[in-house]
């Protein structure tokens, strides 16, 4: 039991000594971003891959009554749907630093600390 909770420690330790390297707003660069932009650009632009009633309001796939409510620096607001990268864009990106994650909030793709769900760095405006 004693070594467990040594190695708990230990992990967590290194955990946050990872998380303290990232600064808000500054994980992708710009290359990254205009990767993402492009792909999303070709594979949902115009209403592509969206259901029939999102890809006629021309917002980027996003249901009524999610306006862009987030920020670097808060949490994904609760109710807010959260859906996942496609692997193409993110083998393009950065790896997810331990503790951390990519999703896709609305028309941008977030790094998401795993424990508090607090964005790090937002790349927006995927579909324009």
């Amino acid at each position: 039991m004693q070594k467990e909770a040594k190695r708990e420690a230990k992990e967590a330790k290194h955990a946050a000594k990872h998380r303290e390297d990232i600064r808000p707003g500054t994980y992708f660069n710009d290359d990254q971003r205009a990767y993402a932009r492009r792909y999303y650009s070709e594979h949902y632009g115009h209403g592509r891959n969206c259901p029939p009633g999102l890809a006629k309001k021309n917002n980027g796939c996003m249901p009524p009554g999610q306006v862009r409510n987030w920020a670097v620096g808060q949490p994904i607001p609760r109710g807010v749907t959260v859906y996942s990268v496609p692997q193409p864009v993110i083998v393009q990106l950065p790896p997810a630093p331990y503790g951390y994650r990519y999703a896709r909030v609305g028309n941008d793709i977030v790094l998401v600390r795993t424990d508090t769900q607090l964005i790090v760095d937002i790349i927006q405006g995927l579909l324009g």
